[in-house]
């Protein structure tokens, strides 16, 4: 067992510049402000407040353009002359891009951090929707749907790490 730690250690150091903290033993993971359990209400007390509000707004803005999004596509997609089956085709393969896109947020959120990759991402979703509204071909249509699909679930998997990890982040 220590020779797989030295080796672990030993990759970590190689890739980061540094070691890994010491272990205290005998620490708990809560924090001694946290009571073991806690009321539904406790999210609305001063300390998780704020915290609770940006994640209340962040996912009811998230569903919100993931309904809209997904819901209008096929109508507009008929609206611009394709068929009620290809609209559906197109929707679909779009749709599949949540796949990816949350696995990728949750690889990113401990890589690049979570406050500015969010801005970055805010700001490549608004290019990616204007270009989209732009295009006229069906491949491009379709391979910026799915585009944006991806970024969107990146932004709502971190969006989740943003609420829920207490890592100091200002929020």
């Amino acid at each position: 067992a220590e020779q797989v730690m030295s080796a672990i250690e030993t990759q970590i150091k190689a890739e980061y510049g540094k070691l890994l903290p010491p272990v205290v033993y005998g620490s708990s993971t809560q924090s001694s402000e946290t009571p073991a359990s806690a009321s539904f209400w406790s999210l609305f007390q001063v300390g998780l407040l704020r915290r609770t509000l940006l994640g209340m707004a962040l996912w009811i803005i998230g569903t919100t353009v993931v309904f809209v999004f997904t819901v209008w596509m096929p109508a507009i997609f008929v609206q611009r002359g394709l068929s009620m089956v290809r609209s559906f085709e197109f929707t679909s393969v779009m749709a599949i891009g949540a796949i990816p896109g949350t696995l990728l947020g949750s690889f990113i959120a401990d890589r690049w951090g979570r406050k500015w990759t969010l801005v970055a991402l805010s700001l490549l979703q608004a290019v990616l929707i204007v270009i989209y509204g732009q295009a006229r071909a069906p491949e491009a249509v379709l391979m910026l749907g799915f585009c944006f699909v991806v970024v969107m679930n990146i932004q709502i998997a971190l969006s989740a790490y943003v609420v829920f990890c207490d890592d100091g982040m200002r929020l």
